[in-house]
């Protein structure tokens, strides 16, 4: 099992206790690169499919489900994406 699998077994199996740093690496293992955008909202892009994904930094505590799963989708979507290229 890869490292981007483990990840996303543990925060699509619980999005409602899913911190900011296991997202950002569930993310940079998708493919993404993260900028911080203003204040604490942290924006990740993947050029190669011109997804965009922006996310609240929370203060303390786990990141709002909404946007982890916000973040599931896009990587969803660009799975999909590789799949068409690569057929």
């Amino acid at each position: 099992m890869t490292e981007f699998e483990k990840l996303w077994a543990g925060v699509s199996s619980a999005p409602a206790n899913t911190d900011f740093p296991t997202l950002v690496k569930l993310m940079k293992s998708a493919g993404f690169e993260m900028r911080m955008g203003r204040k604490q909202h942290a924006i990740f892009t993947n050029r190669r499919y011109g997804k965009l994904q922006n996310v609240a930094r929370p203060h303390h505590g786990p990141v709002k489900p909404v946007y982890v799963r916000e973040c599931l989708k896009t990587i969803e979507e660009i799975q999909v994406l590789r799949e068409k290229i690569d057929d």
